[in-house]
């Protein structure tokens, strides 16, 4: 499978055979979707936004459908492209239903026939990306995967990018949070932090394994701590005597004033820099929705509005290239599954330790990391298609929750024995204290 997913202008080729979908398997869309999903593993969507192509849409819906599938080797999920509609007669023949097209130029219904088709692959384990020094952990494999995906996928496919700018928490920060903790105060700007293997699991964050691995320069501005928006969720960092370093208050206008370093970033251009972010974890967490401490008002669509602000930002900054981590399968981690013996001790933002039930927490992250998930996949192809937020731009979305599902449904698949599920690598219950296994074994 190859296919242009710059998204400036014109239609990708599709190398590919496509293969109808059976219209009964397709109905409800919405539920046959996590169905195939939660069977066939899918775990990746590229979306591509044009300035003149239609894009079919369901009718009486809002939001574009997939209607046709193709196979492809190698690669991670899906991904969503345009290629051209069948005959009426085709159509008919596969028994897909009337649709209306909506000219994305033109903001109206039109006359032409367009057609959407996407692709599902997955690989068969994960362990062609680990690393035998030790330093990989479950999370840092899956983030590597999503930029497997520009490797292997060829260069019709995608053109290989030689900056990778990153933003979010603690799953992504190799030094900035520290900085702050250290000299309480912000890192200088202008320069880049060194490499520094300070993750909170132990080892490097996943974008210095891209750097590794593909040669491209990264800029990291991710904060360990840090929330999408301090208007949302505001949390104190005690060294610096103020809220946490959030994404849209700290990292995107730190970003937004460096970008135009010339210095810093000798060759950033649309076309070879993708930005990456991934936030969520302690918005929605107990110190967030889960704790209730959320401001008045905000709901998770603040949230996701907020995502989408920190995107409106890297796209007026010259950004084109973007990817979206969704959110982990929280519910399932150390501190909420496993409180007693890896959770509660493990940190020291519990209110009310007595209160806690296990049961009801796990419930409520559930219902929050999924909620915003599914508003991640409708709102991504909506935004970007429809109301032509970024025009021009491609969108990915890497979903991270289901493969961290696979991985807690069949640990012997992914990690290396003795697995472990129910503790982090890094316990700090009586002191912070590494674990004799190997890192490569742990989850989390």
């Amino acid at each position: 499978m190859t296919a242009d997913l710059r998204g400036y202008g014109g239609e990708p080729e599709l190398s590919d055979r496509l293969v109808p979908i059976d219209p009964v398997r397709q109905i409800p869309w919405q539920t046959r979707q996590w169905q195939q999903r939660r069977r066939q593993g899918l775990s990746f969507v590229s979306l591509s936004n044009t300035k003149r192509s239609p894009v079919c849409l369901h009718k009486h819906r809002d939001l574009p459908r997939p209607v046709t599938r193709s196979r492809a080797k190698g690669g991670w999920g899906r991904q969503y492209r345009r290629s051209g509609c069948p005959s009426q007669q085709a159509r008919a023949r596969h028994g897909v239903g009337p649709r209306f097209i909506y000219d994305l130029k033109h903001g109206r219904p039109n006359g032409e026939t367009t057609w959407r088709s996407f692709c599902r692959h997955r690989p068969s384990r994960l362990q062609t990306f680990r690393d035998s020094a030790g330093f990989w952990s479950c999370i840092t494999m899956l983030l590597l995967a999503i930029f497997a995906v520009f490797l292997t996928a060829g260069a019709a496919s995608h053109d290989r990018f030689d900056n990778l700018v990153a933003f979010g928490d603690s799953y992504t920060d190799e030094g900035r949070g520290d900085y702050f903790n250290r000299n309480h105060r912000a890192p200088p700007e202008g320069q880049r932090l060194p490499p520094r293997n300070v993750t909170f699991s132990g080892g490097y964050a996943w974008p210095r394994f891209v750097t590794a691995r593909t040669g491209a320069s990264t800029y990291n501005y991710a904060v360990a701590g840090a929330v999408c928006s301090n208007d949302i969720v505001t949390r104190i960092l005690d060294p610096i005597n103020a809220p946490f370093p959030s994404v849209l208050e700290y990292e995107a206008p730190v970003f937004g004033r460096e970008s135009s370093n010339r210095s810093l970033y000798p060759n950033r251009r649309a076309d070879n820099t993708v930005y990456a972010l991934w936030i969520g974890t302690n918005d929605l967490g107990i110190d967030g929705f889960l704790g209730a401490t959320q401001h008045k008002d905000k709901t998770l669509t603040s949230f996701v509005d907020c995502v989408w602000a920190l995107f409106d930002s890297v796209y007026r900054a010259g950004g084109r290239r973007f990817i979206l981590i969704n959110q982990l399968p929280l519910q399932l981690a150390p501190l909420y599954a496993t409180p007693g013996a890896a959770g509660r001790g493990n940190t020291r933002y519990w209110r009310d330790r007595a209160a806690y039930n296990v049961t009801d927490f796990q419930d409520k992250l559930k219902q929050y990391t999924t909620t915003v998930n599914t508003m991640f996949d409708y709102g991504v192809p909506f935004e970007l298609l429809v109301r032509q937020r970024w025009r021009g731009s491609t969108f990915s979305i890497l979903d991270a929750h289901s493969i961290l599902t696979d991985v807690y449904a069949d640990p012997s698949r992914y990690l290396d024995s003795p697995a472990n599920l129910t503790a982090p690598y890094r316990n700090c219950l009586r002191g912070c204290v590494d674990s004799s296994e190997p890192l490569s074994g742990f989850m989390w």
